[in-house]
């Protein structure tokens, strides 16, 4: 059973006349109350739990392009929650999602298409739909696998300047992102080569206990030391 977390849409469902107003907006039609109560059914929060209205509830708001009920009903024909929706139903809200900005979605139809090697997929909007998600995205995981797809020409034409740009800016996120510049500035990829950066950034990613940027730092010091030495 597959379980969705119901952020904050502006009712304190803790509170009897909040719970009321949340159902009364829900069965006037508002998109976020239908999603918000969906949630709600879901998880048995108020209610008891009752899956196929937290279904009904999550394709009412779908159809109104809520992005977040969007990527719920998608997960749900993956799951086989709706009967006769199949894998293609399944991208078709996944999709939806995605043009409506939800990050989840842009992330399972990636992780679909990964899978897939691509086939069928509209890569022009692969990318688009990750720069937008990069808006939003604190992780950095969309600028992480933006740099990668420029630097080996997936989905995009193969463009290290571009892949460069992404790394430094998934670098200031995360410490895969900090390790990938590292690993430009040591190869020179979208850069000139700085052996003194690199070392700046696996030293970074190595705070996170990561051994690969350690290992990684290592090397340029035992590289250094030689030169020195020679």
């Amino acid at each position: 059973m597959m379980y969705f977390n119901c952020p904050d849409m502006g009712y304190d469902v803790t509170k009897n006349e909040e719970f009321a107003r949340l159902k009364n907006d829900a069965f006037a039609g508002d998109a976020k109350a239908q999603y918000a109560l969906a949630c709600c059914y879901n998880r048995g929060i108020r209610v008891s739990e009752d899956q196929a209205e937290a279904r009904r509830l999550f394709l009412l708001s779908a159809e109104q392009g809520f992005a977040p009920a969007e990527h719920a009903v998608g997960f749900l024909c993956r799951e086989g929650a709706f009967e006769g929706a199949d894998k293609s139903e399944s991208l078709k809200w996944f999709e939806r999602a995605a043009e409506h900005g939800d990050d989840r979605g842009v992330w399972l139809l990636i992780s679909h298409y990964e899978e897939n090697g691509f086939e069928g997929a509209d890569t022009a909007k692969i990318a688009e739909w990750l720069k937008k998600a990069a808006e939003t995205d604190e992780s950095g995981g969309c600028e992480l696998r933006l740099g990668r797809y420029f630097e080996k020409g997936i989905c995009v034409a193969k463009d290290e300047a571009e892949a460069f740009k992404w790394y430094r800016r998934a670098a200031e996120k995360c410490p895969e992102g900090q390790f990938e510049l590292g690993y430009c500035y040591e190869k020179g990829i979208g850069t000139a080569p700085d052996r003194a950066e690199a070392a700046k950034w696996y030293a970074r990613a190595a705070e996170e206990g990561n051994p690969i940027p350690r290992r990684r730092l290592e090397a340029l010091r035992r590289e250094a030391a030689k030169a020195e030495r020679a």
